[in-house]
């Protein structure tokens, strides 16, 4: 009887899931496809500018002077602007001279100086008057911001018009079926268009005729704005944000939560100016909650920013303790991140309500849809306890409960090897639901653009004891140890009727005691066959198992999650163990193709070669680590293992043999043989430089193997004639002579070796670049 597998959500390229863990650092250019494919699909419109203002932007019984409002004129914005630099100052004089602005709120030119953190720079932004940083020393901050705009000189520029694309960039999914328009403004129906995504033009022949000469243009539009959404919820708690258009003579309005982007109809603000002077009025006198301020998180007291400092300063003082890589930023008074108070409540009788301390996040998300999951070392007032905070937006599924219910089920069932967690659950809603998006509520409106894709997402929070990353390991018995402990808590698991399905080094962590705990499941589903799967799932890219990487639509079991153990535990180690490899061998983790105009992930060619290789390209210094890696590697040749070796029904019982066979071989592990990182994140200009610098080496062998054969021979022959003309009688040459030109043939091989290895890498690369190409519109 072969262990049961359910219907699987297919991976989607996310910036998040390819780019985490990737080796290779992508170019801009690269990284803004990758952006721009994950919002495509996801900004809603076009919503009518009166229906978005009376959603979004009610200030109940105040209304919009009229009278103020019709005095507002944008005639003095310039017509076909040079520049965009052009248009800020007059655009900003307008707003902040008509009285539009409550007092406290000012706009500013933020293009002067990009951000210090990010060097980003958005043309302009709201912000309250007492943060507004002085002209003489400007270094405005991310965290400063209220809304930002963006300008683009001319309206062709726009990437929403379908004036601006005669053909239209589709999202494709399985089966044909179109799922989301990115052009706004020529979806007027519910019916999709017909095009073919291989005939898909970016720039269109008027915007051509206004001098617009970039094919990708809309792709670095829509990805700057998934850029700046993500930086400004990165730093500040909001629940959603605002943001403008200014393409020539046209504006939108723009609303972003974790679901998606609701994007307004364009107007003419020159012809027609109340709707935009109505927009400032409105905001300046929302209260913050309306505003998309999180009424849960204040900024901390003095007294309290001080406490999180001090607990976080002694805690990295004690040696005793196992410390987060960039744990000691927490008590960075100069950090471009405030330090928060946030509050949560617990569930059940009484429901007392905890507070705790955060500044800098571990991590933080690179995309502003989806979980967008910010991780921080947090101190509980209550206790005086340093904790670990989970804060990020779960989705709303009948058959995905939320992470918090997961837990407690999966401790209900005794499965090892889990985080202990002392709080969770959702953020507790207010009066205009704040903590649950909003964009998918117009995708069943008639004249928006079909997203059937945008889903429903809820504010989630877990506290938990202070767990610590994978790379905080010290031996490669320790490593070993961990991941036999991670195998356990999926079979244990499994026997409960549940999946991880996103096992990877991020999740893999250490206990204060070393040991390895499997966190993060609010991937985790249910054993239920009947399951409906949703369009696409997240998730990460580098150890997803072959058979998922190479089908998206495959049937997701218990196997891929134990496979994903191994593809962890190879990570880890060529990166932080002794071995031959080489940049090579870690490159075949990034890789990944696409499908569906590269909105889903594909691939795994590369793992796939090296589960069906006779032998492990890569030998590790430890034996017993080698050993495991190498026994590993060939289970997985044979899914789940041969037949005649395993219980079936148990396939993770090999796999814990393996661990333990290896783990009793203790006079053979040696101690702290962890390394720093071997293999840094790097361009692909770094990797040239270093294969050419690898190239000089191996030519300067084989230089200084030939000046020694010359120079010995040459000094033989010296001698050989001295000796002849005293004796008459010759001698051979010297040993040493032929040990020199021996040098100088094994310089010539290694050369040939590494000629050979390199075109290896160059074919792979040029492969991918021409899957991209072959399937991304160009």
């Amino acid at each position: 009887m072969a262990t049961p597998a359910i219907p699987v959500s297919p991976l989607k390229t996310t910036i998040q899931g390819t780019q985490r863990h990737a080796f290779t650092k992508h170019t801009a250019e690269v990284l803004q496809k990758y952006r721009a494919t994950e919002v495509r699909g996801f900004m809603l419109g076009p919503v009518g500018v009166r229906a978005f203002m009376d959603k979004y932007m009610d200030t109940g019984r105040r209304k919009p002077p009229q009278t103020l409002l019709s005095k507002v004129s944008f005639h003095r914005m310039p017509l076909n602007a040079a520049v965009e630099s052009d248009m800020y100052d007059i655009f900003l004089d307008v707003v902040n001279s008509s009285g539009l602005l409550a007092n406290g709120f000012s706009l500013t030119n933020t293009s002067v100086v990009g951000e210090d953190g990010t060097k980003l720079k958005p043309d302009c932004g709201l912000v309250r008057d007492d943060d507004t940083p002085d002209s003489e020393s400007f270094s405005w901050k991310w965290q400063l911001l209220e809304l930002w705009i963006e300008f683009k000189r001319l309206i062709a520029m726009d990437p929403f018009t379908a004036e601006t694309q005669k053909n239209l960039v589709l999202d494709v999914a399985k089966k044909g079926r179109i799922l989301a328009l990115t052009g706004l403004e020529c979806c007027t129906s519910r019916a999709p268009l017909e095009l073919e995504i291989s005939k898909v033009k970016i720039c269109s022949e008027s915007s051509q005729e206004q001098g617009i000469s970039d094919p990708f243009l809309r792709e670095k539009i829509l990805a700057f704005r998934s850029d700046s959404v993500s930086l400004e919820l990165a730093r500040q708690h909001r629940t959603f944000i605002f943001s403008l258009l200014i393409c020539g003579d046209t504006a939108r309005f723009m609303r972003w939560d974790r679901a998606g982007c609701t994007v307004s109809e364009h107007f003419n603000y020159r012809e027609n100016p109340v709707p935009l002077a109505e927009f400032f009025w409105r905001y300046g006198r929302l209260p913050r909650l309306q505003r998309g301020f999180d009424p849960t998180v204040k900024v901390a007291s003095d007294r309290e920013r001080r406490r999180l400092w001090d607990a976080t300063k002694d805690y990295i003082d004690d040696a005793t303790n196992l410390r987060a890589p960039g744990m000691e930023t927490t008590e960075d008074s100069d950090s471009d991140y405030p330090c928060y108070k946030i509050a949560m409540r617990a569930s059940g009788p009484g429901r007392k309500t905890q507070y705790y301390i955060v500044q800098r996040p571990l991590a933080y998300p690179l995309s502003p849809i989806g979980r967008c999951t910010r991780a921080y070392v947090a101190l509980d007032l209550s206790s005086g306890n340093l904790v670990f905070l989970k804060d990020y937006y779960r989705q709303v599924h009948p058959d995905h409960p939320p992470e918090a219910d997961i837990y407690r089920v999966l401790k209900e069932s005794q499965v090892p090897n889990l985080p202990t967690v002392y709080l969770a659950g959702d953020v507790e809603d207010n009066v205009i639901r704040s903590q649950t998006t909003m964009t998918q509520e117009w995708r069943r409106k008639p004249g928006i653009c079909l997203s059937d894709d945008v889903r429903v997402y809820r504010h989630h929070r877990i506290v938990q004891e202070l767990l610590f990353p994978l790379c905080c390991v010290k031996s490669s018995k320790q490593l070993v140890e961990v991941m036999q402990g991670i195998v356990e808590c999926i079979a244990a698991a499994h026997d409960a009727e549940w999946l991880h399905r996103d096992v990877g080094v991020e999740n893999i962590m250490l206990n204060k005691d070393g040991k390895g705990v499997l966190n993060d499941w609010d991937h985790g589903v249910q054993l239920i066959p009947t399951r409906i799967p949703s369009e696409f799932r997240s998730g990460t890219w580098q150890f997803a198992s072959v058979a998922v990487s190479n089908n998206p639509n495959k049937a997701y079991g218990v196997s891929d999650d134990l496979e994903s153990c191994y593809w962890a535990l190879l990570y880890h180690a060529l990166h932080h163990f002794k071995s031959n490899a080489n940049l090579f061998n870690v490159d075949i983790f990034d890789l990944p193709e696409h499908a569906a105009g590269w909105s889903l992930m594909q691939g795994g060619r590369e793992k796939a070669r090296i589960l069906d290789a006779a032998e492990s390209p890569v030998t590790f210094v430890c034996k017993p680590l080698h050993d495991v890696l190498e026994q590993m590697r060939r289970h997985f040749m044979i899914p789940d293992g041969p037949p005649d070796e395993q219980d079936v029904t148990k396939p993770w019982t090999p796999i814990l043999k393996i661990f333990s066979d290896v783990l009793a071989r203790v006079n053979e592990w040696p101690e702290d043989d962890a390394l720093p990182d071997r293999f840094l994140p790097r361009s692909k200009a770094q990797q040239d430089r270093d294969v050419r610098q690898a190239y000089q080496e191996s030519l300067s062998t084989r230089e200084r193997a030939f000046s020694r054969l010359h120079a010995t021979t040459s000094q033989h022959l010296h001698n050989s004639r001295q000796v002849q003309n005293t004796t008459g009688t010759k001698r051979s040459v010297p040993d040493t002579a032929a040990d020199a030109k021996d040098d100088g043939t094994k310089a010539i091989k290694k050369k040939k070796t590494f000629q050979t290895e390199t075109s290896d890498l160059s074919l792979r690369r040029s492969k991918r670049t021409i899957s991209h190409r072959g399937s991304y519109p160009s």
